[in-house]
């Protein structure tokens, strides 16, 4: 049944885009903007992030992502863990396409860690970011990059990319096949698109800790709570797949590693009808939040005590800026 009621603003779902929705168990929440959840789809399983603030998106986007997340100096210790785990998962994609030479864009390119990478590859790079005083700090450095949403990016056939990049940006796209289909569109046909991203099953959404007196008098050193307000879809290794494959990108390669983090290298291809794709079966789908909220509820809490002490010790009484992040 549709899913109704002011607390969500819902809509039709990226994949099938139907509107018959059912909640996951043990999602609801309550972050920045407001009241929240994970809900799944019946009819691809798709798992879309609902909240009470969906409508401010391209506002959020644009005004606080990096205000919550980056400076635009930048975090050197995130910066540092960042840069080197880029290169390792990218260079996946340069087994399959010779940068040297190619167009290529980074689609939320955000403080230009893939943009200097592939600078360094002898790529002809552009990227595109939301934020403008992001985006116009990267263009004093010498950057192209284009300030906006990929849906206000104009392109011409002439400039169509040898290869595309997502890197943590795929879940933080409000209709995400529908932007991949933007992205093919502006793929040459032998191009190539890589899709780095977390799993949904790496993500903290309780808020009702059994240690939350510890962690309001730790919260200088506890473990920084991702707002989820920013994601308005999450994904597993099959819903990823599928929306690829309904975009028209055909893997070539994929890592998971206990469904924490997705790499995907897809090579452009032809679009798949809904009914050729491997969808997820929403009851099974159902009963695995139900087990993993259990597990997550279990083990998070002792976890970010263990991650909070040790910080504490390694600082003193100073407070520290969280540098764990999202990679």
């Amino acid at each position: 049944m549709p899913v109704t009621g002011s607390q969500f603003e819902t809509r039709a779902c990226t994949l099938c885009n139907e509107n018959d929705y059912v909640r996951a168990p043990h999602t609801t929440s309550k972050f920045t903007h407001g009241a929240s959840a994970i809900f799944i789809c019946r009819n691809c399983g798709m798992t879309p992030y609902f909240s009470s603030i969906s409508s401010k998106y391209a506002e959020l986007m644009k005004d606080s992502y990096y205000d919550d997340y980056y400076t635009v100096e930048g975090r050197s210790g995130k910066l540092t863990k960042y840069n080197e785990l880029a290169i390792s998962r990218f260079a996946k994609l340069e087994e399959f396409c010779d940068l040297n030479g190619k167009f290529v864009l980074d689609v939320g390119c955000g403080e230009g860690q893939i943009l200097q990478l592939l600078k360094e590859k002898g790529a002809i790079c552009r990227g595109l970011e939301p934020m403008s005083k992001t985006a116009q700090a990267l263009r004093d450095r010498g950057f192209d990059v284009f300030i906006g949403l990929l849906d206000e990016y104009q392109h011409t056939d002439a400039q169509k990319f040898d290869a595309t990049v997502l890197y943590y940006v795929l879940d933080a796209m409000k209709d995400p096949v529908g932007e991949l289909r933007r992205l093919r569109a502006i793929t040459r046909d032998d191009g190539y698109l890589f899709v780095h991203i977390g799993s949904v099953y790496r993500q903290p959404f309780w808020s009702r800790s059994p240690l939350r007196l510890l962690r309001k008098a730790l919260k200088s050193f506890w473990p920084k709570q991702t707002s989820h307000d920013y994601h308005p879809y999450y994904f597993t290794r099959r819903t990823l797949l599928a929306g690829l494959g309904a975009a028209g990108f055909d893997p070539v390669y994929i890592s998971d590693k206990f469904q924490k983090h997705t790499t995907i290298v897809a090579k452009a291809g032809n679009p798949k009808p809904l009914e050729n794709l491997n969808c997820e079966s929403w009851p099974v789908l159902w009963f695995s939040f139900f087990l993993w909220r259990i597990f997550d509820w279990l083990i998070r809490p002792p976890y970010d005590l263990a991650v909070a002490c040790y910080r504490m010790k390694k600082y003193g009484g100073s407070a520290v800026d969280d540098v764990s992040g999202s990679v």
